[in-house]
């Protein structure tokens, strides 16, 4: 099966978001132009706390999203209280609702996002009117470009899982083929190591693992000297196809398999092996 990607577990585990808005609000501070600076040092300190808690249970806990939604909530009206604390709408840390509203498009589900920029909406509403004389046209301009972004990334992300449920579909009918395929079939990934699918037929042969394929001589081979592995043969592959040819297994030279290879470019994306093999035969008699 498909493994799935690695880079969205390190950005939500090592939370971005908290060291960005962290940072910004360190120089503000450093910088002596907040209004409020005693008040709203507390208040990002209370944020960053509540993102690092609801964070590290959510990567505890199987349901996630719940506690995602929650801490993109709890940001969202800590950073209305901050611009309250720094001004009103005219304030430097408006760019937080920007910042979290576009982290949260990319982790969030669609719904939980629409959810998120209700509040963001909300939020900018409330401190418009929490703060004097901040109803001006500056302050609806600000509104009509934090709504016109709300809606970009809302509809980018109906596009995307669009098409994300097109790639989904036809991931599933290769799978179900080639499942029930009686050639093994492995992909592996830019490393050469880590296989990002794989069907029973290709496990049954060894050629899901670097130790199974370690196991796999050509036939003909013997281990008194030095001989390329299909481990090896991999590992090496270069971007010619190689052509099938007869491999056995260490320690059982009766069963002899057809296997071949083929290192494949992909357009915008990193290139990926093809290991594909067969069983030709079990023998009776191992060969002289």
């Amino acid at each position: 099966m498909r493994q799935p990607s690695l880079a969205l577990r390190r950005f939500e585990k090592y939370d971005l978001v908290s060291i960005a808005l962290g940072l910004h609000a360190m120089a503000i501070l450093l910088a002596e132009g907040a209004s409020e600076p005693a008040l709203i040092a507390v208040l990002v300190l209370a944020m960053l706390i509540s993102r690092l808690i609801l964070g590290y249970l959510a990567n505890k806990l199987s349901r996630r999203h719940p506690l995602l939604l929650i801490r993109g909530i709890v940001t969202l009206l800590l950073t209305g209280a901050v611009m309250v604390a720094d001004g009103g709408t005219e304030s430097r840390f408006f760019l937080w609702l920007v910042l979290v509203l576009a982290w949260q498009a990319v982790i969030s589900p669609l719904a939980d996002f629409r959810i998120l920029a209700a509040v963001a909406a909300a939020v900018y509403i409330v401190v418009a009117f929490a703060s004097p004389g901040n109803i001006d046209g500056t302050a609806i301009a600000r509104f009509g470009l934090l709504a016109a972004f709300m809606i970009v990334l809302s509809t980018g992300r109906v596009l995307l899982e669009g098409y994300e449920a097109r790639i989904r579909r036809l991931e599933h009918t290769v799978e179900a083929v080639l499942s029930i395929s009686e050639m093994g079939i492995v992909v592996y990934d830019s490393d050469r190591q880590t296989p990002l699918f794989t069907n029973d037929a290709g496990i049954s042969m060894g050629l899901a693992s670097h130790d199974g394929m370690a196991r796999l001589i050509p036939d003909g081979s013997t281990v008194h000297h030095k001989i390329d592995t299909l481990a090896s043969l991999v590992e090496g592959a270069g971007w010619l196809p190689y052509e099938p040819r007869l491999f056995r297994v260490i320690g059982d030279p009766n069963r002899i398999l057809r296997i071949g290879l083929h290192a494949l470019r992909l357009e915008d994306a990193e290139p990926v092996v093809l290991v594909y093999g067969e069983v030709v035969e079990q023998r009776t008699t191992s060969p002289r």
